[in-house]
């Protein structure tokens, strides 16, 4: 039987036509054309001005530089949600910072307002200052109560960071597109989202000065010009042509590509319905329209979960668990935190399922009929 993988990009003669053209062109590496129309087009979605968006390697690079213009470094601390790709976490450890971990939503899975207040007035009095920074996610498509956690986080003083990595596409309130809600977001095209370029990210910064810093942070710190001056401390971050050419063609076909993932999630949802499955769905916020990156199924309970796994790897189909709470991973489990139940709750009973834009009808019901079978 041929593999069902996770995710696959939808790759066609745009994308081809961009990556001869990049060759042509004998510019692979950072600073050829694409990578400043991959900000135009980022832009364009965003509905900021392009000297607002920084191209960079991934997302987890955008993160790092998000907190680099904070000047996060130790002795500092950084909330994550309790569930969540690492990439947050990861990205303030490696400056250093303390990761404080925050409770989710016990149906969304996306940090809780209610949870960040506690949090946050709790580590302003064991520390006599709040974590300099608050990283809130876009969970599996879905887009966080920004409003209420902008508020909670200004008063206390913290910069909100939104990772939208996993969430291009969706929408949150009065249909503001993710990515656009706080003023320092970021932004994935890895491999398996919903546009890719094999590889890269964006940072967007509501200030020009901010995002003229983040650029040369991403060149080593080094100033435009002719010249080897590194005015910042910076790193390799930068997004090659290579992969900003293939990046580019998927952000002109975004709109194609968000409607085959729309497909995809609903025909899941319609045959689950059909089927009478004992499966629910991470919940989605109101006011808001989310995008199926992986759509988020849970089973029953943990054991129900292990059943569907294994019946789909026996079959060849890619489908995953949810990510674990961070406070189960090794380097996270001294960090402070709020009640981790919710996260456990989650992480125990979801299954990732796989979703392409380009998936047909037939092989969803197929995955589903697979999965009616595996149940007790």
């Amino acid at each position: 039987m041929t593999e069902v993988r996770l995710s696959e990009p939808s790759l066609g003669a745009l994308e081809r036509r961009y990556v001869e053209q990049c060759i042509e062109s004998g510019r692979l590496a950072a600073g050829g054309a694409f990578e400043a129309r991959l900000e135009r087009e980022i832009a364009r979605h965003l509905e900021v001005p392009p000297a607002q968006v920084v191209a960079c390697a991934s997302g987890t690079a955008a993160l790092t530089l998000a907190l680099l213009e904070l000047e996060v470094g130790p002795g500092d601390e950084v909330v994550v949600p309790q569930l969540s790709y690492v990439a947050p976490a990861n990205a303030a450890a490696c400056l250093g910072a303390r990761p404080v971990l925050a409770a989710v939503d016990r149906r969304s899975g996306l940090l809780d307002p209610a949870e960040l207040e506690r949090l946050l007035a709790d580590r302003a009095r064991a520390r006599g200052r709040a974590p300099k920074a608050v990283i809130g996610v876009d969970l599996l498509g879905r887009v966080a109560p920004w409003e209420s956690l902008l508020e909670i986080a200004d008063a206390h003083r913290s910069t909100l960071i939104e990772d939208a990595c996993e969430a291009l596409g969706a929408t949150g309130a009065g249909g503001r597109p993710a990515g656009a809600f706080t003023a320092i977001s970021c932004l994935s095209f890895n491999g398996t989202k919903t546009a890719s370029g094999g590889s890269g990210g964006a940072l967007r910064l509501a200030e020009p000065g901010a995002a003229d810093r983040a650029r040369m942070r991403a060149n080593h710190g080094r100033r435009p010009g002719r010249d080897f001056v590194h005015e910042l401390i910076g790193g390799n971050l930068r997004i090659s042509n290579l992969h900003a050419a293939v990046a580019c063609a998927q952000m002109e076909r975004l709109d194609e590509l968000i409607r085959g993932r729309r497909r995809v999630g609903a025909r899941y949802r319609e045959a689950v319905r059909r089927r009478g499955l004992a499966l629910d769905w991470l919940a989605v916020p109101p006011g808001t329209r989310h995008l199926d990156w992986l759509p988020p199924c849970l089973a029953s309970d943990a054991q129900t979960r292990e059943r569907i796994l294994d019946a789909c790897e026996n079959e060849s189909i890619e489908a995953r668990p949810f990510f674990a709470p961070l406070h189960q991973l090794p380097p996270f489990r001294d960090c402070p935190r709020g009640s981790g139940a919710a996260a456990e709750d989650l992480a125990a009973r979801g299954i990732l399922l796989p979703s392409s834009a380009s998936m047909s009808d037939v092989l969803v019901d197929r995955i589903v009929d697979l999965i009616a079978h595996s149940l007790p």
